[in-house]
């Protein structure tokens, strides 16, 4: 039986300067202001969930991962990240 009543402590990752920077290039790089603002929080959400997943020592592959792929970008809405252990790739989503 699955306890239902436990309570999870949340984890405060916090968005550098670096990771903004990163999301801001990758955004300048859209046709439009509605593109540039989700490829934005798609970068952020990526390299956010990236940090997480350090902190769970899980190697992770920004490279290998669609969404580090500027054609990708442009014409997707993409936010992954390649994770080599499971050969796998794991959506990022803000809310």
């Amino acid at each position: 039986m699955i306890d239902t009543t436990a309570k999870f402590m949340p984890i405060a990752i916090p968005i550098t300067a670096t990771h903004r920077s990163q999301a801001y290039q990758f955004a300048q790089q859209q046709p439009t202001q509605e593109r540039s603002q989700q490829v934005y929080r798609n970068t952020l959400a990526v390299l956010v969930t990236r940090r997480y997943l350090q902190l769970l020592g899980i190697d992770t592959d920004l490279e290998a991962s669609y969404s580090w792929n500027p054609l990708n970008r442009l014409v997707e809405n993409i936010a992954d990240l390649y994770i080599p252990s499971v050969r796998g790739f794991l959506e990022c989503r803000s809310l």
